[in-house]
C-alpha cells in the first residue's frame, strides 16, 4: 500500500481512538493529539524516513491495549526543558519539566515500546510507538 494512503488510514484510526485509560498510570487519561500524530512522521523538523513511517503507522494497531495492560511494564524519566508559553500576547520561555513513560510489551513476537509525555501538570498524551528491536537508541 502506499505510504499516502497508510497515513490517511493510519491518521482516521488515530482521530477515533480519542484517549485511553492507563491502569499502569494509576488509570490516568492518556490523550492522542496532533502532536502524537506528527511525531510519528517527523523528529522535530526533519521527516522519518519513508520506511520508518510506515512501520511505526503499522504498529498503531497496538496502541490502545499496551496502554491499557495494567500489567505492562512501565519505566518514568524527566527532563527540565523551557517550555514557550502565551502570556500577555507575547511568547515567553518558562521552565518546567517533561516526563516521559515508556511502556514495553511483547506484541506477536516483537517488541514494542509506547512513549507517553507530560509537561509539567498538563494533560498526559500519547508521543510516539516504536518497534523497540529496531531502535536501540533512545528516543529523546
Amino acid at each position: 500500500m502506499p505510504l499516502a494512503r497508510d497515513r490517511k488510514n493510519a491518521l482516521a484510526f488515530y482521530r477515533n481512538i480519542g484517549s485511553v485509560k492507563s491502569p499502569a498510570l494509576g488509570n490516568a487519561e492518556i490523550v492522542f493529539t496532533s502532536i502524537g500524530f506528527r511525531h510519528l512522521l517527523r523528529k522535530g523538523r526533519i521527516s522519518r524516513t519513508p520506511s520508518e513511517q510506515k512501520s511505526r503507522l503499522g504498529l498503531l494497531k497496538y496502541v490502545q491495549s499496551i496502554i491499557e495492560d495494567p500489567r505492562v511494564v512501565v519505566t518514568e524519566r524527566k527532563k527540565a526543558t523551557k517550555v514557550k508559553i502565551h502570556k500577555h500576547g507575547s511568547y515567553v520561555a518558562k521552565d518546567s519539566i517533561i516526563t516521559f513513560w515508556t511502556f514495553h510489551k511483547d506484541v506477536e513476537g516483537r517488541s514494542v515500546k509506547v512513549v507517553i509525555s507530560q509537561i509539567g501538570s498538563g494533560k498526559r498524551q500519547f508521543l510516539s510507538i516504536m518497534d523497540a528491536n529496531k531502535n536501540k537508541k533512545n528516543p529523546h
